[in-house]
């Protein structure tokens, strides 16, 4: 490789067989002074998906449907450990995922703020460590013009 400077260019003769470059290929390039930045086409990419790509799976989270590792192990009943997962203001679609069941309904009041409350079937283990059969979580939404339901009441019985 050749190099000749000209007027603040560089000019490089490459005399071999290169990638991307075939032989005897003449490349203009521009002096570096120092705190120059120099990052190639190819580095880009990499440099813009990866974040991207990063702060997509952050705020997506889990897909619906996909159970992760800790849900889909007992389902139809409620363990101890799903039981101490739940907590106020929890969503009642993300109660039946990490149950693994929507249970059955105790009752159901829509009006203006909607409430409900849910009974749930307790796994064997848990049942025996507290002598009791059944779960209720108790929901309300707080809000006239509808919205999601959360849970505002827990208890095993």
């Amino acid at each position: 490789m050749k190099r000749r400077d000209r007027g603040g260019m560089t000019y490089v003769r490459y005399q071999g067989v290169h990638p991307g470059i075939g032989p005897l290929e003449v490349r203009r390039t521009r002096h570096l002074r120092a705190g120059d930045r120099v990052a190639s086409r190819a580095m880009w990419i990499p440099r813009l998906v990866v974040p991207v790509a990063v702060a997509v799976v952050a705020v997506a989270g889990p897909w619906p449907g996909i159970a992760g590792p800790a849900d889909a192990d007992t389902p139809g009943c409620v363990s101890g450990a799903e039981y101490g997962k739940i907590h106020n203001g929890m969503a009642r679609g993300k109660v039946h995922r990490i149950f693994d069941t929507k249970g059955t309904s105790l009752f159901e009041n829509s009006g203006a703020v909607h409430n409900s409350a849910r009974e749930y079937r307790m796994c064997a283990g848990f049942a025996a460590a507290t002598g009791d059969t059944k779960v209720q979580v108790q929901y309300n939404n707080y809000a006239a013009d509808g919205g999601p339901q959360l849970v505002v009441f827990k208890q095993h019985y």
